[in-house]
């Protein structure tokens, strides 16, 4: 038996240990974020898949690498009236030097499966900021169709008072009805749109979490494009370097090709009996490429290389105007964020009041009142949307710099 300061001690101690006592981190907490999106990183089917992808290019690499033709063992047996019996070994020999293409080739179609599974990341990553920041939103809205149902709610309680001591009309009476309809209306439409952006979330992440992280603005770094726009930080974008690594390959794939135009010889020796006799010999085998010179294949290659180079020269022009783009829409964004945060917030608070002051004065009638506040809650719901394209602004500089895993490991 435990005495009783024993058991009150481990209950202390228990209740000291435990997450609650410690303080359970906060959903907007950034590092609840980093380690969310990591996490959901690590399983995502296509990041998975982009990395069996890789894995693939690692494969093939080795596989090109390798000798194109192995050793060929021959046998013969043939009897008539001498029994004649010979072995012999051919080998096919790499006259142009195909492999060290082939091995270049390779090389460059592993990185580009290499870049394109941080692309797969990058475009995943920013598709969970982009949701969480829409369910933000939708959040935000439903909480705000719960407010305007409240206020309807109220309206129509203080409408029954004032119609039932006669100093309301039936018509406004109807009027504070209906606007209260249109409320409850407006507030189950909010949680539909809550639950389908919720449902996307789900389907990137996996499963359905209690409570959401939250992005907050101060999580936001300066955003800046003056290190991303010259030459030679372009070149450093995985979409460019995929372009880049194309063109090279292209011109490899003309260089392999015009190297197949040449056959390889085969050499094979040989050795053996007949009857009594030995026998020994050696074989040259030479394809002659009459019929089909490869020449229209050295053609299908170059036009290849003419594509990649056109496909590179749009890459560049795009990564241009996408840093561009996205960093005056964020900066434009911000700016109309900051300036209502300044006044409109405040000002929206001490409207609701004032209205319906005036409105329980009679100084304000129904139809006025209704009309006032309507409009007061959609200059609230345009702070909300406001405040989402910020985030859904920065997201797209983000993507644009390639700047999610940057930013990743500067908020862990």
């Amino acid at each position: 038996m435990y005495s009783g300061n024993r058991i009150r001690l481990f209950l202390v101690i228990c209740l000291v240990a435990s997450p609650l006592a410690q303080g359970a981190p906060r959903a907007d907490d950034p590092l609840v974020l980093t380690r969310f999106l990591q996490t959901v990183l690590d399983d995502n089917p296509k990041v998975l898949k982009a990395k069996a992808a890789l894995d693939e290019g690692i494969a093939n690499e080795r596989d090109y690498s390798r000798p194109l033709y192995n050793p060929s063992l021959d046998l013969d047996h043939e009897r008539s009236n001498i029994e004649t019996n010979t072995i012999g070994l051919s080998q096919s020999i790499d006259w142009k030097g195909k492999r060290r293409t082939r091995t270049k080739i390779g090389g460059l179609k592993r990185q580009v499966a290499e870049i394109k599974y941080h692309l797969v990341q990058l475009q995943i990553g920013i598709e969970l900021l982009t949701a969480i920041a829409n369910y933000q939103k939708n959040a935000e809205l439903f909480k705000l169709a719960k407010k305007r149902l409240r206020l309807m709610a109220k309206l129509k309680s203080l409408a029954i008072l004032r119609h039932q001591a006669g100093d309301l009309s039936p018509v406004e009476k109807d009027l504070t009805n209906l606007a209260f309809i249109d409320a409850q209306m407006k507030k189950n439409q909010a949680k539909v749109d809550l639950l389908h952006i919720e449902q996307s979330l789900i389907n990137l992440v996996g499963r359905k979490l209690v409570v959401w992280p939250h992005i907050k603005q101060q999580v936001i770094p300066r955003v800046d494009s003056s290190a991303f726009i010259s030459e030679k930080a372009l070149y450093t974008l995985p979409n460019i370097k995929v372009a880049q690594l194309n063109i090279q390959i292209a011109q490899n794939q003309i260089n392999l090709q015009v190297k197949r135009r040449s056959g390889d010889p085969t050499i094979g020796i040989r050795a053996g009996e007949e009857g009594r006799d030995k026998l020994t010999g050696f074989t040259l085998s030479i394809p002659l490429n009459v019929r089909n010179t490869g020449k229209a294949k050295v053609l299908a290659a170059n036009a290849l290389h003419i594509q990649a180079q056109r496909e590179g020269e749009q890459a560049m022009r795009n990564a241009k105007s996408s840093i561009r783009s996205s960093e005056q829409g964020y900066h434009l964004t911000l700016n109309a964020w900051t300036a209502w945060k300044k006044s409109g917030r405040i000002s929206l608070s001490r409207r609701y009041r004032q209205l319906q002051k005036l409105w329980q004065a009679r100084e304000l009638d129904t139809t006025n009142y209704l009309i006032q506040v309507n409009q007061t809650l959609e200059a609230e719901s345009s702070g909300i949307k406001l405040k989402n394209q910020l985030l859904i602004s920065w997201t797209h500089w983000l993507k644009a710099t390639a700047g999610f895993s940057r930013w990743l490991k500067s908020t862990k």
